[in-house]
Order: C-alpha cells, then structure tokens, then sequence
C-alpha cells in the first residue's frame, strides 16, 4: 500500500486523505487542482537501498503512479522526509511538479546545486533549529535560504512546522522573518513594499520554468502548522 495520497477538494476549499489504492482513482474527477503525495524516501544521511536500487525497483511504480495523475490535467505535489537530493531530478521526471524537501537532511548547498532554476520547491525550513536558536539566528536561516534559493521567476515555497517545544518567541521570529523576506527581490537587498504574510496559508501563483506544467503555478508560499 503507498502511503497517503492527499488531494484539495473542488467544492468549498475541502481537503481529504485517504491511503493509496487503485479505487482512490474514482476521487480525481472531484479532485482540486493539486494532488499532494506524502512518501518518506530519505533517512539522515540518504536513501535506504540508495539511488541506484531506488531507480531500479522504485522509478517505475512512481512513474506509473503519478503518470494517473497527470493524464487527468493535475500538478503534483510531493513531500518527503530525508536525504532525497540525489533523486530529485528523478521524481521531476516521474511526473512530480514541487517537491517538499528538508533543509536539513538535504543541506542548502545541494538544493540549490540540484533544484536551483530547474525544480519547484516549499522548502521545509530547519524545524530542529526552531526550539534551540535565538530569534537572530531565526531571521539568518530564512534569510540564507531565500537568498540563495531566490530567482525572479518563482520556484520557491517556504514551509514552516512549528512542534509545542518550540518557544513563543520563536515562533514570532519565524513568522516575522518569512513576513519579510518573502518580498525579497534580488542580490540588490530590495524588497517590495506592501507585502504581508498570514500564518496557515499557502500562496500558489506562478511555475517557473519549462517543467511540463505551462501557465500560472507557483511562486511564494508559507505555511505554518500551529
């Protein structure tokens, strides 16, 4: 059984779980604009059977699995957990629109050597940072990866996971620092006046690049699970 397949529901905004079987197909026509997957590929230091065996064995069921998806004129969204950076290309390839990696397990210099102007991100900031840096050190880490993931186009969501151990102090420093760095524009240090942020929602706008999606897709996103 593949782990959960999530989808936004048509009507009223609704979202749904259910656990992966052929019969989960019958809910696509009904399904939002984004099917969201949830697969945890990746330990700490890389994948369980590494890439090789992963495209090997994996590839194909992941290929077959998203190419349903796709044939029905959906974009898919992909999180997991882990050491991925090295298959990224792969899922892309798979069918997946934006991927969800990790800061930490995947390492900045390698998500932007990897996705960078070719793969769509909501980049899952370094959530075992939060309870144990101080605010300061906060506004460095969503600074550091919007300016080195940051291209004009888009292509680069933000996603924050908030767990109870983390300081309210904390908290406030995560929201006030993707509040103003998501209106960064450029290596320049300028920012777009007017920008606002609000916790638990998602901004989709505009896909960059030629990933097979065309039309507007992605751009910003921040969300806070709290």
């Amino acid at each position: 059984m593949w782990d959960p397949l999530w989808t936004n529901g048509a009507a009223g905004g609704k979202t749904w779980r259910r656990e992966w079987s052929p019969s989960s197909l019958d809910i696509l026509p009904t399904a939002g604009e984004i099917v969201f997957f949830g697969d945890d590929l990746g330990m700490q230091r890389g994948l369980a059977i590494g890439p090789e065996k992963w495209r090997r064995y994996l590839k194909p069921a992941f290929r077959k699995l998203y190419a349903m998806v796709k044939a029905t004129g959906r974009y898919v969204y992909m999180h997991t957990d882990g050491m991925i950076y090295e298959i990224m290309p792969d899922l892309q390839e798979c069918g997946v629109d934006m991927i969800n990696p990790q800061f930490r397990a995947n390492g900045l210099d390698n998500l932007k050597r990897v996705c960078k102007g070719k793969i769509p991100i909501n980049l899952d900031l370094d959530r075992q940072l939060f309870p144990f840096a101080t605010p300061s050190q906060l506004d460095d880490h969503v600074r550091e990866a919007v300016e080195t993931l940051y291209l004009p186009e888009g292509g680069l969501g933000l996603n924050i996971e908030i767990g109870k151990e983390v300081p309210v102090e904390n908290v406030a420093a995560l929201l006030e620092a993707v509040r103003r760095y998501r209106s960064y524009r450029g290596s320049s240090g300028s920012f777009q006046k007017g920008a606002h942020y609000e916790a638990k929602t998602h901004l989709l706008d505009c896909l960059p690049w030629d990933s097979g999606c065309g039309g507007r897709f992605f751009s910003w996103s921040a969300a806070a699970h709290l």
